[in-house]
């Protein structure tokens, strides 16, 4: 990590969106299909956005005013509907009210863990994307849906390969 580590969830010392915390970009479409990987530290940039080109060539994209959004939509021609955060809530049928809401939903499920490890984060993006798809199941519907996606992905780990994990590389 270029930075030095932050243990049990401290606070950061410099306010606002900086190179001290992670950026994750977030992806939710109007099918409930929901994506959140690690794109690097700081504000979002290009490079960043290129390497997680996971959207389908067909899509529009609303997004905030971002101008890494705006070099991305021109590169893969995507068309861009781009709104002032906390200024326009909405454009006629665009909005940002799911990712918004979305967000919310992360931070409220990361933070009772006092702070998550950067890499460990995916696993933690991972499972709140699996229990806000699995939120309409039954409880014993949804423990077969577990199951048979941890039979789907065999692996095999032990606790100290997993204490033994590498970083994951960042830039800022």
């Amino acid at each position: 990590m270029p930075r030095k580590a932050r243990h049990r969830g401290k606070q950061v010392s410099k306010r606002g969106i900086s190179n001290e915390q992670v950026c994750v970009s977030c992806m939710v479409d109007r099918n409930n299909g929901m994506q959140a990987e690690i794109a690097g530290l700081g504000r979002i940039k290009f490079s960043q956005l290129e390497h997680l080109n996971k959207i389908e060539s067909n899509a529009k994209l609303v997004t905030d005013k971002a101008l890494a959004y705006r070099k991305y939509a021109e590169k893969f021609g995507f068309e861009l509907v781009q709104l002032k955060a906390g200024k326009e809530y909405k454009r006629g049928m665009y909005s940002l009210g799911h990712i918004n809401a979305f967000h919310g939903g992360l931070k409220r499920f990361l933070r009772p863990f006092n702070g998550v490890s950067t890499k460990h984060l995916p696993n933690y993006l991972n499972w709140h994307i699996w229990l806000l798809k699995t939120a309409s199941m039954m409880f014993g519907a949804r423990t077969d849906d577990m199951l048979n996606t941890a039979v789907q992905h065999p692996f095999m780990i032990t606790d100290v390969e997993i204490h033994q994990k590498k970083s994951l590389p960042m830039v800022a």
